[in-house]
């Protein structure tokens, strides 16, 4: 007994949990995925939020889509003045979205999500499908390491 509590304050194999041997590494795709609104609490100011970390992600994920950028910023811009708004329409997400998809070169899965997005009704009933790509738009930006402190 004596002899498996010196093993395990030594951290021998078997006696605890495996350990990290590598630091993890930051990326964007980490920090949006802590930006998305939870499925059951859709919230503007978090999409928002989420929009706002695209902006600011986009030039190191995929250099060369300045005009993606502009559209996500201008998308993000529409959705600040919408905060408050239920009745929003998700006209603005989809434009932001399929900039993010042209720059990121999204999947058929991910396309095809985006595209199932009726921008003439209201954005709230749709956060399932908005958050289903920025889970996928994630997971694309999981290659990339943020910055310390991201650029603002």
């Amino acid at each position: 007994m004596l002899f498996a509590i010196v093993l395990a304050a030594a951290g021998c194999a078997g006696s605890v949990g495996p350990t990290r041997t590598a630091a993890h590494v930051d990326t964007w795709g980490d920090r949006l995925r802590a930006a998305i609104p939870p499925v059951d609490a859709p919230d503007h100011a978090q999409l928002l939020s989420a929009f706002d970390l695209l902006a600011h992600a986009l030039p190191d994920v995929a250099p060369g889509h300045e005009a993606e950028v502009d559209r996500v910023r201008n998308a993000c811009s529409t959705l600040a003045r919408s905060l408050g708004n239920l009745s929003a329409r998700a006209d603005f997400v989809k434009i932001g979205l399929v900039a993010v998809g042209d720059a990121l070169e999204g999947d058929r899965g991910m396309l095809a999500t985006i595209d199932s997005i009726d921008p003439s009704k209201p954005l709230r009933p749709q956060y399932d499908k908005v958050r289903k790509v920025l889970l996928a738009t994630a997971k694309l930006m999981d290659r990339t390491p943020a910055p310390l402190t991201a650029r603002r």
